[in-house]
């Protein structure tokens, strides 16, 4: 009997199978990277602001920075070395760029403390296991504490809206979880800290956070049955645009037509995957038909 090689999956890509289907096929099928920056001028003059990029990776700098290096004085050293590269404006114009990543970094640092949550310790755990005859998850989860309890953390610092990081990175950590418990890693729970998507305008809160944990009732058997099906899904997604316009795929039936609809006329909507794989002028039938994969 000739040997057949298993299917191998990532956790990446069960989690994006989970959060985004579509990305899938236009990403690794049809090899289209969608990111669209709006082009403006570039005046000749020294910027005054800061991007929310550069901040989200200083902060991001800072926290494991200062996980390793935590004195005053080798903090001043940072800010003195950040000043020097030119990534932010000169001084005083990046003071107050400089003291917020500080705050966020300080607010998340208390809430990483209270959780016992040491970044400098966390580590990435392998995953090498077999969900179902002739299909494997090989990987790692990444950012986990150490012990008999761990925890998978993960840890956004961009200003964006809630549904950009947040909300997907507690999607990502229930698969982990899930992924956890198939192999047998004693992972007890998930912890999502971000920057919060109103802060510094609206300064009640900093930070968001929320603790992940997938019910305890579950066996190890019922995850990998779990996984076996979101591989099926990730399979399909590899092939067939598995598109969701919008809040169109998960809508009561009767809601489906009109969810497309304002999801096409809306200003994302030539911005979005829909628009690469569907057109400009997709029709509801064409897309959400009795055999279509997003209804599968």
């Amino acid at each position: 009997m000739a040997h057949t090689s298993p299917i191998v999956l990532t956790p990446e890509l069960l989690e994006t199978t989970y959060i985004e289907p579509l990305d899938i096929y236009v990403r690794q099928t049809l090899d289209i990277f969608s990111y669209r920056k709006n082009e403006k001028e570039i005046p000749a003059t020294i910027p005054l602001t800061i991007d929310k990029k550069v901040s989200a990776r200083l902060a991001k700098e800072l926290l494991f920075f200062t996980s390793t290096h935590p004195s005053q004085g080798a903090i001043d050293d940072w800010d003195a070395e950040v000043r020097r590269s030119g990534v932010i404006p000169p001084a005083p114009f990046s003071d107050e760029a400089i003291d917020e990543v500080h705050e966020l970094v300080q607010a998340m640092q208390a809430n990483l403390a209270a959780k016992a949550i040491d970044v400098a310790a966390l580590k990435s755990v392998d995953v090498d296991i077999d969900i179902a005859p002739g299909v494997k998850v090989v990987g790692a989860i990444p950012m986990c504490t150490q012990g008999s309890e761990m925890i998978a953390t993960a840890v956004y610092f961009r200003a964006s809206a809630k549904t950009y990081e947040y909300g997907p990175a507690l999607q990502r950590l229930a698969i982990r979880l899930l992924i956890a418990r198939a192999a047998g890693i004693p992972i007890k729970n998930g912890y999502v800290l971000a920057r919060h998507e109103k802060w510094p305008k609206d300064e009640t809160h900093v930070i968001r956070e929320r603790t992940v944990v997938l019910d305890q009732s579950m066996t190890q058997a019922q995850a990998k049955e779990r996984l076996s099906k979101l591989s099926d899904m990730a399979r399909t997604a590899l092939v067939s645009p598995c598109a969701s316009f919008g809040k169109t795929a998960t809508a009561a039936d009767e809601e489906m037509a009109n969810e497309f609809d304002v999801f096409v006329s809306s200003d994302d909507f030539h911005t979005s995957d829909e628009f690469l794989v569907f057109g400009s002028n997709p029709d509801f039938e064409d897309v959400f038909h009795a055999k279509s994969a997003v209804l599968a």
